[in-house]
């Protein structure tokens, strides 16, 4: 953990204090760098926009993760395991392949758009936005606060809530007054973790931010640390800079899930698990979480697998008049896509076989052993996932510079 998490992390901490790159001799060390990031009104709006990509993508999923949980797992809501089915599958999807299927149908040539303003005029969405970017994340988001919440009901004894019908509440003011408010430390903790992954994105800003000048703080390093040799110090103290709100994050999280303790049954643990009756409001919330998740999810996704078949995706030819197999030929047969899709592959396997080892290995550590610091191990194991991957590799990229070719550390270091 020692090597991987924290040591990747101590050139960036390092380098931010230097005056010249690692890699050069006569380093002295000073706060020039914080000062010149200070200075940088790029940077001031870059967190401003990053803060309010935050907001807007951490209320929307919160309010509606944790409602379709409980919908699922305390209602008879119709057609409840369907909702679950179809919300859990963008898990599994490449994240830059949903982004390009909601292109594909909501940016303004986009299917939806085309049709949207044929209809009435105009299109009331922007996906090259903030809010266009928060609501594009909500497919991602979505799962994990209802995964968070799901986690949460199975502690609960739902007798409380047969207590309250049987005092007269009504099923919705059950939900409202004593379901919802026991979900509150799971809320906060999907608050935190999503506000720490959205920190962290670079590929829907890099894709539906750059075109519209609109930069994070991930981007924001990202250009500058790719694009100019004069930057690095400052590169690095914006890094830093992150690492110290990740950390914020991460005591916050903490708090939340110590929090838990204060929102549980008599009984401590779960042993009914009665559904509410909506009656005739079952099929109404079905519908809406249909239509949620045909917006979200089915949509995007039938635009991306349409488009990956046509010659050209537009509304103005029928679809089954452009079909064709070209594009998947194309990716065998230019060794460029063959050879990223292999790559794709090894990282993916092997990645994921090492990976899957050491958590088992750090968990069994931490949960089942007398190792005098394994209550350090959890937070500092979801580290790696709050802080950007591209402050990692300067970690690991910097130190690597005084091996390899300086020339990697220049500008064209973004072709590697």
């Amino acid at each position: 953990m020692l090597l991987f998490i924290i040591g990747p992390l101590i050139p960036v901490v390092i380098a931010s204090l230097a005056d010249k790159p690692l890699y050069e001799d006569d380093i002295s060390f000073w706060l020039q760098n914080y000062k010149d990031l200070f200075n940088d009104a790029a940077f001031w709006m870059a967190t401003w926009n990053t803060v309010q990509y935050a907001v807007f993508a951490t209320v929307p999923a919160v309010l509606i993760g944790t409602v379709l949980a409980v919908l699922v797992h305390r209602t008879s809501m119709p057609l409840r395991r369907g909702v679950l089915a179809v919300m859990i599958v963008p898990l599994l999807f490449p994240g830059l392949g949903m982004t390009l299927g909601w292109v594909s149908m909501y940016s303004p040539n986009g299917l939806a758009s085309t049709v949207m303003t044929s209809l009435f005029g105009f299109v009331p969405w922007n996906v090259y936005s903030i809010p266009g970017m928060a609501f594009l994340s909500l497919e991602k988001t979505v799962p994990l606060v209802y995964l968070l919440t799901w986690g949460r009901l199975a502690t609960l004894d739902s007798a409380i809530e047969s207590a309250a019908l049987t005092a007269g509440a009504r099923p919705l003011r059950v939900l409202r007054d004593v379901t919802l408010p026991m979900l509150r430390p799971s809320a906060l903790l999907s608050a935190v973790v999503i506000s720490m992954l959205v920190f962290e994105s670079l590929g829907i800003p890099v894709i539906l931010g750059t075109p519209a000048g609109i930069d994070t703080i991930s981007t924001y390093l990202y250009y500058n640390w790719t694009t100019s040799t004069d930057q690095q110090g400052v590169v690095s103290a914006g890094a830093s800079m992150l690492l110290v709100f990740v950390s914020i994050l991460l005591l916050l999280r903490g708090r939340a899930e110590g929090a838990t303790q204060r929102f549980v049954t008599p009984l401590g643990k779960a042993k009914a698990q009665n559904t509410l009756n909506l009656g005739r409001w079952g099929w109404p919330i079905a519908a809406l979480c249909m239509v949620y998740l045909l917006i979200t999810i089915l949509l995007p996704t039938a635009g991306l697998l349409v488009r990956s078949v046509s010659s050209v995706f537009t509304p103005l030819v029928p679809p089954w008049e452009v079909l064709t197999l070209a594009n998947f030929r194309m990716v065998f047969d230019q060794p460029v896509t063959t050879r990223s899709v292999t790559n794709s592959v090894i990282i993916s396997v092997v990645g994921s076989i090492l990976g899957t080892i050491c958590i088992l290995v750090a968990t069994l550590v931490a949960h089942r052993s007398r190792f005098p610091v394994r209550g350090t191990m959890p937070s500092l194991l979801v580290y790696p996932r709050a802080v950007p991957g591209l402050v990692i590799g300067m970690g690991f990229f910097g130190p690597l510079c005084q091996s390899l070719d300086l020339s990697l550390c220049g500008p064209q270091s973004g072709e590697l």
